[in-house]
């Protein structure tokens, strides 16, 4: 960006999701993985307000990728019914990650991640689904009664705190974390086969495990 709005421009990002990790650096990273669609949308803000700014050519091509292959959400976004649980979603994580809202237990219902947890103005709600799927399902008037209910409904397969981190989770940590720290975020981890002889020797254990996943016909036994 350019110019003499870098106040307005601020305010811009930070209302489209943007958070800012170095003085000049802001970083959108989203829990549907929807980046390219609402960058595009902040653009066009950026454009009504009179921002002179410039979209690097990578991101362009990106945008223009999604939009052509319909990976973006509907025009209407905020009418379609997946993108306002998209937006819930976005909001509950974003919730949870700045302290907002605290987990007291979680669960696994058989078909997806259940929890229940408080938000800091006092109202208690049941969560269900994770990622882009998790959406409020219930809400309490107190974490007594909220407790209460997810015991009766959960039983046995109850556990405290909230449930371990999704993979997309950890990347969207990932990136904040990593350009807070002056590094460039890292791509995907690329797992590797290698043979038995040519692992490490710490993780021997594994590979003899990988190689019996992979040899039906061979078994373990201990001698």
């Amino acid at each position: 960006m350019s110019g003499d709005l870098h106040l307005a421009a601020d305010a811009l990002l930070a209302g489209h999701g943007f958070e800012p990790v170095t003085e000049r650096t802001w970083v959108l990273a989203r829990i549907d993985h929807h980046e390219p669609y609402w960058a595009n949308l902040t653009a066009q803000s950026m454009v009504d307000k009179g921002i002179t700014f410039q979209i690097a050519p990578e991101l362009r091509k990106v945008i223009n990728t999604h939009a052509s292959q319909g990976e973006h959400p509907a025009s209407s976004a905020h009418h379609d019914p997946l993108t306002r649980a998209s937006v819930q979603a976005q909001q509950i994580h974003n919730d949870l990650r700045h302290g907002r809202l605290t987990i007291h237990a979680h669960a696994y219902d058989g078909s997806s991640t259940v929890a229940v947890g408080t938000y800091h103005d006092g109202l208690s709600v049941h969560l269900h689904g994770e990622d882009h799927l998790r959406a409020v399902t219930d809400v309490f008037p107190s974490p007594v009664q909220a407790v209460s209910a997810f015991q009766r409904l959960h039983r046995e397969a109850v556990r405290p705190g909230p449930a371990p981190l999704t993979h997309t989770e950890r990347q969207m940590i990932e990136a904040l974390t990593s350009l807070r720290n002056g590094q460039e975020p890292q791509g995907p981890s690329r797992r590797e086969t290698v043979p038995a002889h040519a692992a490490d020797p710490a993780d021997h254990e594994a590979v003899f495990d990988q190689f019996l996943n992979q040899h039906t016909n061979r078994h373990k036994h201990r001698v």
